[in-house]
């Protein structure tokens, strides 16, 4: 541990919460601080965790005034319904309940105004691009109303694969590419197509290939 701070930059400080109990630090003083090499500041109180609640109300503190400036504007108590801070923390309002808020104040960003100008010119764009765009191929066309031509075509060329291995590969070769053909939708819809609620994708990702 103290080659570790030997390789510290100047300046640098170890707050060590563990210090009532020896410290994780090969250089800890429990209960002072005291700057090592004077480059690194090791901070090594025994009662770290009772100092915290000054912190702790100082801050609570400060938010509860801010939150009186705010409602108590010339020493009057003003709900501002315009106010977004207000908006939000009010739950009922002259026996009328007005929670929840809208969402133009819960939003996390505001969306831009357009001026007139811009939903002219916005406008234009949208009729520019419904007339540039492309009309669809022959392979998008549905047959039978069952599929697009284009997976039809795919179908057709993988039957015709399928064939041309079965007659000349040996028997060991297309059992072995049936499994793996099966492994593969089984790994897709059952282990990649499921939302990862109770694991992440990740580990979905690792199941899928294992399932392969």
């Amino acid at each position: 541990m103290k080659d570790a701070v030997d390789n510290m930059a100047p300046g640098s400080v170890i707050v060590d919460l563990a210090a009532s109990t020896g410290g994780n630090c090969q250089l800890t003083k429990p209960g002072s601080t005291w700057t090592y090499d004077q480059r690194v500041t090791i901070v090594a109180y025994d009662n770290l965790s009772s100092r915290m609640s000054w912190q702790a109300s100082s801050m609570y503190a400060n938010n509860m005034a801010n939150l009186l400036d705010l409602l108590c504007k010339e020493h009057k108590f003003v709900l501002d319904m315009e106010d977004p801070v207000v908006r939000g923390m009010t739950v009922v309002l002259d026996n009328t309940i007005t929670w929840p808020p809208p969402k133009s104040v819960t939003q996390t960003k505001a969306t831009p105004t357009q001026s007139s100008n811009q939903k002219k010119e916005s406008k234009k764009e949208d009729l520019i691009i419904v007339q540039t765009t492309k009309a669809p191929s022959m392979f998008s066309k549905r047959l039978f109303d069952l599929a697009t031509v284009g997976e039809f075509c795919a179908i057709f060329c993988f039957t015709g694969y399928f064939v041309i291995v079965g007659f000349f590969a040996p028997i060991s070769f297309v059992n072995q590419l049936l499994y793996f053909i099966l492994a593969g939708f089984l790994g897709f819809y059952l282990i990649w197509a499921v939302e990862p609620a109770l694991f992440s994708p990740l580990m979905s990702t690792s199941n899928s290939l294992s399932g392969v």
